[in-house]
């Protein structure tokens, strides 16, 4: 009750059935950017390079009257390179460069840190409470310092000979994470905690269990100083063969390897649960010793054989690297062949296969290092209040508060996880198109894009029960395939699948009478099951927890649906036009005040047009009853129990609300991705001016207007069942019109 009252916002907004709090503190966004380059020419055969950047900023984002987050961003990037020509036919190119990126992002609170500390929430980075929909959050969390140091080098050889013009090429990355953070607390609470277990999802608030002091998840953690890092390698080469004075044809191979992961700070692995098995590898060379012998994290809080079902407690076959385990199957071959039928037509055709080691591996090692047994995670999630568990008060949890021990075993951990053995993501591409001439400055393309990707990240709830249905607790734990593990966690594996298919149309006019314009148009489909970003947390509007993701855990082909990015129809033309006056032009070619004020003028358009976004209409809580004890995830979809169209939808009832139900002891029915948001159409514009200063100096005037129309572009409405705002839009998915002025002097 105290902290709501201190640190929750006062209604201030009268007449909306959804809102009570308006925003009106303006987003602040200050950036500076540096840059310096100097080239140098030694004789014929040799060119250096080097290049400094430096970007400074500084973000400030209101949630409140009283809340703001925000982050500061000082970036600094170094770069050189060396171009050698051996001989006309042989040439090198070397580049390496080093970026360093930290960033500190914060949520300050107006009532100050003081407050909390004095109710019990002693964590010295600050405390957050998060309540489910239509509430929010509040509270603060003192600035974190993340830092994704990256350093590359790269060499490429190219040698002409004959009619082969050949590639060679490698490139050495190294990628790494450094962060440090304070103490920082975390109570979440849900409706489940108040509602009727036979009435899941219709019935409980989170705010009447806040009120109450029942938490169902908390994340307490204690000061850490986690850094990572992993390289990767690959090799290519390639060869542009001309067969024929009509016919080029290009094949290749690339290679690439992702050393292990490494650790860096003292003290510092990874551990987690195997998926196929339910065991927990720790990875570290040799065992840690117990506690009170040891004294310090990480240690065992007692000998194995005396840790509940420490007989699934071993270290990982793959020692610090845990994993993914390290393949060397990532070889990528190419092939692409050109066809030049006649002087204005030529077809090109293409197949290739691409990998992905890099997306989402730091993301995955930051978030389970730390884990059982040490005790400095940047997660130390722990679940109370949840079916059939006696009640725990947010004060006595206030007990897990700074431990720098481990627990008596990792089983209540919860977490997101990763298969050690998960593979880099894969994707097959091929493309075929035909380019046509029509007139000396007018040419079209017609072309067929399409791709099958396998090996991608799919997260799901893992060791929840197998099937749903009603059943007392131990009935619903007696069907979980682990049962030593008392939490649910996140595990992701690599057993996502896409596919993508896309007609793709061009007219591009080349300048010709100070006119250029480009009309492109994509009629595509992409599918998934369920995997279109990582972490469940790029999966469509709404993010994790919002249904968009694999509803079913052991059945993940039931969520095969079209992809969440996937927009069927885009239209999108653009244009240049250099107005016809001043000097070298039609009109007012003479000196004099007509042709310096209307001469030198440029106009320029982009006008998109496109579908809108899929999304999926969901429920809250654990409405299948298979023992989710993450409670703010919102794994199920609802029931379709109706027609979900109307003939004039509106943004107070983008879709018929009454066509939905919510699931009893089973999941929903409703396919995943099965709505769409509104079309969206935007158009920029902008006017240049040029001016003469003189030799070798020019002043340009720029005059720049983003959604010129200043249309509305409604975003995905509301699609949680039984939310106050269910079905209502409440935001747009581009800005109000913008106006930039500016001036830009070249010398």
């Amino acid at each position: 009750m105290n902290f709501t009252q201190t640190y929750f916002d006062r209604p201030n907004l009268t007449g909306d059935p959804i809102h009570n709090d308006i925003v009106t503190r303006p987003n602040i966004a200050n950036a500076n950017t540096y840059s310096g380059r100097m080239d140098e020419q030694i004789g014929n055969k040799d060119n250096l390079f080097f290049r400094w950047s430096q970007m400074n900023m500084t973000q400030t984002n209101p949630t409140s009257a009283l809340e703001v987050t925000g982050g500061t961003v000082p970036a600094n990037s170094l770069a050189a390179g060396w171009d050698h020509v051996f001989s006309p036919g042989l040439i090198m190119e070397a580049r390496g460069g080093a970026t360093q990126r930290p960033f500190d992002r914060f949520t300050n609170n107006g009532a100050g840190i003081a407050a909390m500390v004095g109710i019990g929430m002693t964590s010295s980075g600050g405390s957050m409470i998060d309540l489910a929909s239509p509430w929010s959050s509040a509270g603060m969390n003192l600035g974190n310092d993340i830092n994704s140091p990256t350093w590359d080098f790269s060499g490429n050889l190219t040698w002409v000979h004959g009619k082969h013009n050949a590639k060679f090429g490698l490139q050495w990355l190294r990628q790494g994470n450094i962060n440090t953070l304070p103490p920082y607390g975390a109570y979440t609470f849900s409706n489940d905690t108040t509602g009727n277990p036979e009435q899941v999802g219709t019935t409980g608030a989170s705010l009447a269990s806040a009120l109450l002091g029942l938490p169902s998840q908390t994340n307490n953690t204690i000061a850490s100083n986690l850094s990572e890092r992993y390289a990767i390698w690959s090799e290519f080469a390639q060869d542009e063969w001309r067969l024929r004075n009509n016919v080029t044809l290009t094949y290749g191979l690339r290679f690439d390897y992702r050393r292990p992961f490494g650790a860096d700070a003292p003290g510092s692995f990874i551990a987690g649960p195997v998926p196929e098995t339910g065991d927990y590898w720790i990875g570290l060379s040799q065992m840690p010793g117990v506690c009170s012998a040891v004294g310090a994290a990480p240690c065992l809080p007692a000998p194995l054989s005396q840790i509940p079902n420490g007989q699934h407690i071993m270290l990982s076959p793959l020692g610090r690297a845990w994993g993914p385990r390290t393949e060397w199957d990532d070889w990528g071959p190419r092939v692409g062949i050109a066809w030049r039928v006649n002087d204005k037509t030529v077809v090109r055709g293409g197949y290739g296969i691409v990998y992905d080691p890099l997306t989402g591996l730091n993301q995955d090692w930051k978030g389970i290092q730390g884990s059982w047994p040490a005790a400095s995670s940047i997660w130390s999630l722990l679940s109370f209040n949840q079916l059939g568990q006696p009640l725990t008060t947010i004060e006595q949890s206030f007990s897990q508060l700074g431990s720098p021990l481990p627990s008596a075993d990792p089983w209540e951990q919860e977490n997101w996880y990763f298969d050690p053995d998960r593979k880099d993501a894969r994707s097959q591409q091929w493309n075929i198109e035909v380019q046509r001439q029509m007139t000396h400055n007018l040419a079209l393309s017609v072309g067929y894009v399409g791709s099958h990707s396998d090996r991608l990240d799919s997260t799901g709830l893992w060791n929840t029960a197998t099937t749903p249905g009603p059943g007392t607790v131990a009935q619903v734990e007696a069907k979980e395939p682990f049962p030593w593990w008392n939490g649910t966690n996140f595990m992701g594996t690599s057993t996502g699948v896409s596919s993508y298919n896309a007609l793709e149309v061009k007219l591009d006019r080349r300048v010709a009478n100070g006119l250029y314009y480009l009309v492109s148009f994509t009629w595509s489909k992409s599918m998934d099951n369920g995997t279109s970003g990582w972490f469940d947390a790029e999966n469509g509007p709404g993010g994790a927890g919002a249904g968009t993701g694999v509803q079913n855990y052991y059945d993940p082909t039931a969520s095969r649906s079209v992809s969440s990015y996937d927009v069927p129809l885009f239209l999108s033309m653009s244009g240049v036009y250099e107005l016809p006056f001043g000097r070298g032009k039609k009109y007012f070619n003479q000196h004099g005040a007509a042709s310096w004020l209307l001469g030198n003028w440029q106009t320029n358009a982009i006008v998109q047009l496109r579908s809108g976004q899929p999304f999926t209409v969901y429920v809250s809580g654990d409405v299948a009853n298979i023992g989710n004890t993450i409670s703010w995830f919102d794994y199920a979809r609802a029931n379709l129990v109706g027609n979900p169209k109307l003939s004039n939808g509106t943004s107070e009832e983008f879709f018929n609300t009454s066509a939905f139900a919510v699931p009893s002891f089973s999941y929903g029915n409703l396919g995943r991705n099965t709505m769409w948001s509104a079309p969206v159409y935007n158009a920029d514009f902008s006017l240049f001016k040029n001016f003469v200063v003189r030799e070798g100096m020019n002043l340009q005037f720029r005059g720049e207007f983003f959604n010129i129309f200043n249309i509305q572009n409604y975003a995905a409405p509301d699609s949680l069942v039984g939310d106050p705002g269910f079905g209502h839009v409440t935001s747009t998915v581009n800005n109000p019109r913008q106006i930039q002025l500016a001036l830009r002097l070249t010398f």
